[in-house]
């Protein structure tokens, strides 16, 4: 067999010790692992089960202090969980197939003020303005939309209604015309 035939041939970009192509080889198989992964139908079974379980805490209004550390360590766990599977979709996808669709930046948008709200709560009143983090905690009511782009025929209902808005403007356009007349 020929060098070009082995998958170990060393990278000419390489250190030339066959570091490179063996580390490619393993990225390799760790992306295709991680797309199999994510094309899983059980992998959005998942996804949509922690997205109703993070609704139902998010409907909760705790009294106690003991019941407000528990939701506020829920909704920790929450984001660390969808902030892994938006980098697991990322990796397996590739950054910009991933960002084909619109779904998924609302998922990164979500996620990124979700890390945000994280970093700014654990900084504390004194460093960030408490203002602030409730604005961004506003996002989190956004998650129960992430569910939209998991249900297909949920999906096509919103999709036809986003699409529809448009006219439906031109039409209230008219009304308010017809109205004023």
């Amino acid at each position: 067999a020929s060098a070009s035939a082995s998958p170990l041939v060393p990278l000419k970009h390489g250190h030339g010790h066959g570091h490179g192509t063996l580390c490619h080889l393993c990225v390799d198989v760790l992306h295709d692992r991680v797309r199999h992964l994510i094309h899983h139908p059980a992998f959005d079974q998942v996804v949509i089960l922690a997205i109703f379980m993070n609704c139902i805490l998010l409907v909760l209004t705790p009294v106690e202090e003991e019941h407000i550390r528990i939701l506020e360590g829920c909704d920790y766990l929450f984001t660390v969980l969808f902030s892994a599977e938006c980098l697991l979709k990322i990796f397996g996808l590739g950054f910009r197939h991933y960002l084909d669709s619109s779904w998924n930046w609302l998922d990164l948008l979500i996620v990124i003020g979700g890390l945000v709200d994280l970093v700014l709560t654990s900084l504390g009143d004194t460093v960030v303005d408490t203002g602030a983090i409730q604005t961004l905690r506003v996002l989190r009511v956004l998650r129960p939309l992430r569910t939209v782009s998991r249900i297909p025929a949920v999906k096509v209902v919103v999709d036809s209604l986003i699409e529809s808005v448009p006219s439906m403007l031109y039409t209230c356009l008219l009304y308010v015309m017809v109205l004023c007349l």
